[in-house]
C-alpha cells in the first residue's frame, strides 16, 4: 500500500549505476508532508531518509523504529521496509543510490540492516549536502550524474562525521577529550578505562589515536600562536606543549606542509 498527500519535491536522476563507476544516484528528494506512508516495500538500491521536522515510524522487517526530528535511517536492498509518519506529518530529505561500492561506504557510516537508525540532530553540513545533491538533479547540466554522486559520497562522509561525533559525545571518551591534557594517563583515568582499553577505544572512535589527537591539537595552538609576531618559533614550540622545538618543526611540517618560519610568512 502506498499513500502519498503532501508537497514534494521528488526528482528522479539515473538507475545505470555503471555511469558512474562506484556509487551513483537514482533518485533524491525534499518533501514536506502529511499522510505519507509506503508500507511493504522491496527495492534492488539503497536509501537514506533524514527526517529534520516532525516524526514517524520505520519498519525493517519485524522491528520498528520511532523516527524523531534529528534522526537519520536507511533501508537495505531486498529487505521488506515501511515508514509513515505521524499525524502531524513530517520533513524529510532522501536519497535513493546504488554502485558497486555502495555497500561498502554504506556500511563504513555505520549504518547496518542490524543498525539502520541513528540519532544525530538537526545538523546545517547534512541538510546542504542532500540540497546540493537536489539542485544538481534538478538543474541536469552537462555530467550532472557525475557531479551528483559526488555531493553523495561528501553526504555519506559527512554522516560518518556526524554518527562518530554523537557517539563520542555520548560516551567517557568525551570527557577525556574534554580534559585538555597531554597525558594519555591521564585521559584514561578520565574515561575510566586501562590505557590500552582507551587507547583502543578511542581509535575506534575517532579514527587517530589518543597520541596523534594530542599531536593535532599542540599544532592547532600552535598555528595560533605563530600569528603573534612577538613570539620566536622556539617560544611558540614550548607554549604549544613541545619540549623539544627541532622535532616541533618536524611535526608542524608533516601535519601542514609547512615549517613554522614559512606558515607565519604566508599567513600574513
Amino acid at each position: 500500500m502506498i499513500n502519498i498527500n503532501g508537497a514534494i519535491r521528488n526528482v528522479f536522476v539515473s538507475q545505470v549505476y555503471d555511469d558512474v563507476p562506484g556509487l551513483g544516484v537514482a533518485s533524491c528528494g525534499h518533501w514536506i508532508i502529511k499522510d505519507h506512508l509506503l508500507e511493504n516495500r522491496t527495492r534492488n538500491d539503497y536509501l537514506i531518509i533524514y527526517c529534520v521536522g516532525g516524526s514517524g515510524v520505520f519498519v525493517e522487517g519485524k522491528k520498528e523504529y520511532k523516527i524523531k526530528q534529528g534522526m537519520l535511517f536507511a533501508a537495505f536492498p531486498d529487505i521488506v521496509h515501511s515508514y509513515w509518519c505521524d499525524e502531524n506529518g513530517w520533513e524529510i530529505f532522501f536519497v535513493h543510490f546504488g554502485g558497486d561500492m555502495a555497500e561498502k561506504i554504506l556500511g563504513w557510516t555505520g549504518l547496518s540492516v542490524l543498525n539502520p537508525v541513528a540519532k544525530i540532530g538537526i545538523r546545517d553540513e547534512l541538510t546542504e549536502m542532500f540540497k546540493q545533491i537536489l539542485s544538481t538533479a534538478i538543474d541536469k547540466k552537462l555530467n550532472y550524474e557525475i557531479t551528483a554522486a559526488g555531493f553523495l559520497y561528501q553526504l555519506l562522509l559527512q554522516i560518518k562525521t556526524c554518527i562518530v561525533s554523537t557517539q563520542v559525545e555520548k560516551s567517557k571518551l568525551q570527557q577525556a577529550i574534554d580534559l585538555k591534557t597531554n597525558s594519555i594517563d591521564e585521559m584514561a583515568q578520565c574515561a575510566e578505562m586501562s590505557k590500552f582499553h582507551f587507547i583502543r577505544e578511542f581509535k575506534k572512535a575517532t579514527g587517530i589515536t589518543p597520541g596523534q589527537y594530542i599531536i593535532r591539537r599542540k599544532i592547532t595552538h600552535a598555528k595560533e600562536l605563530l600569528l603573534n609576531k612577538h613570539l620566536t618559533v622556539k617560544e611558540v614550540a614550548f607554549k604549544a606543549g613541545f619540549k623539544d622545538p627541532d622535532y616541533f618543526s618536524r611535526a608542524f611540517k608533516k601535519h601542514t606542509g609547512y615549517k613554522p618560519e614559512r606558515f607565519r610568512l604566508i599567513s600574513d
